[in-house]
């Protein structure tokens, strides 16, 4: 490729780790270990690479080897080595995000289990008697949410509060305030939540006129008073992305059992009869046009980073990215099997040298998510 290029173009290989790249008037500044370069584009070819070991995760790997104990430092589940981890052995799982599901799947599927439908219509485990003692927690300390089961093939999903037309209307760099943004994102996923809602709990209320008025005022208040949503029907979600709040104790087995039963009927509902599936389905709805907003760059830079890189994509990472609904019911049938036990948030692995073990950490202070921007 290199040959075929004209005389006037010279091409100049620059092997340097790149620490930040920085828009400046129209052009990028290129940061690396060594030269600083100025660039009219720049193409991030990241392909799938290892992060590099925190100090933490390095004391632990540490801490193995000095022992003898077996860590599995964080990467592609394909490459996870548990052969040397013995059958009734106990084992720490940190996170309780996709990468989890695998483990745990190898684990125990992987190690012969099957899975089967008791009386009551319920998954259950049949353990080999090769698995591990499966102990797992994170920060919040429940699983990431199971997707809504799709009842079509794609999306009809129109905004009511984010959409092009919205979109269009700014014009220029750093003109939409992130925190608009949210209210509308916020909005848009209430506007789905009452719409599903309505005509199945409330079919006396006038849905269409209730749900035009939200569109016009922004306002839910007045549809859950005129249709008189009673309070364990209102969409909450603060208690969406903060699960605790309705299941306190969840390393109980039996109130974690609860939240994981919950889950899979909500996704099982489907995204057009379950309110709260369909709800949760605009966060993934609504991605197009978060992109579109990216890219015009409408959002200041501090906005992006504090809406969009924190905020709004903790949200989405717990409530729209999750597993399907089967992976959340296999995990059930575990916990009930007592082959997995979930701990309670803010779960943290530390080490105790002198029974040379690995041992749940002191409980930071749990800090709630929200989406909410008053």
């Amino acid at each position: 490729m290199l040959k075929s290029l004209p005389d006037s173009v010279t091409v100049r290989l620059v092997q340097e780790e790149v620490r930040a790249v920085t828009p400046q008037d129209g052009q990028y500044v290129v940061a690396t270990a060594g030269p600083t370069l100025l660039a009219d584009k720049v193409v991030m070819s990241l392909g799938h690479t290892e992060d590099e070991l925190s100090p933490e995760q390095h004391e632990l790997a540490r801490f193995a080897q000095e022992y003898g104990l077996h860590y599995v430092t964080p990467t592609h589940p394909q490459e996870y080595d548990f052969t040397a981890i013995k059958a009734h052995a106990t084992v720490i799982l940190r996170g309780l995000g996709l990468n989890f599901f695998d483990a745990v799947t190898l684990l125990t599927q992987g190690r012969g289990g099957r899975y089967f439908r008791g009386d009551d219509g319920l998954l259950q485990y049949q353990p080999s008697g090769r698995e591990p003692q499966i102990v797992a927690g994170s920060r919040r300390g429940f699983p990431l949410r199971a997707k809504g089961v799709y009842t079509t093939a794609e999306s009809d999903f129109v905004g009511q509060f984010v959409n092009m037309d919205w979109i269009n209307s700014f014009t220029e760099p750093g003109s939409l305030s992130g925190k608009e943004l949210l209210q509308r994102v916020q909005r848009e996923i209430e506007y789905a939540y009452y719409q599903v809602l309505l005509p199945e709990r409330y079919p006396d209320a006038d849905a269409a006129a209730l749900l035009a008025n939200f569109a016009e005022t922004g306002r839910s208040d007045h549809l859950i008073e005129v249709a008189n949503v009673r309070p364990e029907d209102q969409f909450n979600f603060d208690e969406q992305l903060n699960p605790e709040k309705k299941y306190p104790y969840s390393d109980q087995r039996d109130v974690m059992l609860a939240y994981l039963t919950d889950d899979v009927r909500t996704a099982q509902r489907g995204t057009k009869e379950g309110p709260t599936a369909a709800a949760l389905e605009v966060l993934r709805d609504i991605r197009n046009d978060i992109r579109a907003i990216v890219e015009r760059r409408l959002l200041s830079g501090d906005d992006y980073y504090h809406y969009i890189l924190s905020t709004f994509k903790r949200a989405d990472g717990y409530l729209a990215v999750g597993p399907p609904d089967t992976r959340i019911e296999e995990l059930r049938a575990l916990v009930q099997a007592g082959v997995v036990t979930i701990l309670g948030p803010e779960m943290a692995v530390s080490f105790d040298t002198q029974a040379g073990r690995f041992k749940r950490g002191p409980k930071p202070t749990r800090k709630h998510s929200t989406l909410r921007i008053a």
